[in-house]
């Protein structure tokens, strides 16, 4: 009994949730993807109830180590040293020939 408690519990508690994401959402095109996930989420917590009135509880697991971001972030960073040292260099380029073309300038009008 203390099961099928819990498992009204969590299921009202997950249809509130869903329905405040629902109203966030409300002309959203994201919708429909709301309502299909919401939906494949009560049914594991319809399945996950189901057997363990059989005795196999099951626990849904997920590994968070896939979404790992701190190499991504590496990535990141270096990409980002990399095109500030190339925007640093190419305004290094620029401004020494800008003043050769100035000098060559001033020499072409002090030869006039």
């Amino acid at each position: 009994m203390e099961a099928l408690y819990e498992m009204i519990q969590k299921i009202a508690c997950f249809l509130l949730f869903v329905s405040l994401i629902e109203q966030i959402m409300a002309d959203s095109k994201m919708k429909k993807y709301i309502h299909f996930f919401s939906g494949i989420i009560l049914c594991l917590f319809f399945l996950n109830t189901a057997t363990s009135f059989f005795g196999k509880k099951t626990d849904i697991k997920i590994n968070w180590d896939v979404y790992d971001t701190t190499e991504m972030e590496k990535n990141f960073k270096m990409w980002e040293q990399k095109s500030q040292h190339m925007s640093d260099t190419l305004i290094e380029e620029q401004k020494k020939e800008t003043e050769r073309n100035l000098e060559k300038k001033a020499e072409g009008i002090e030869n006039e």
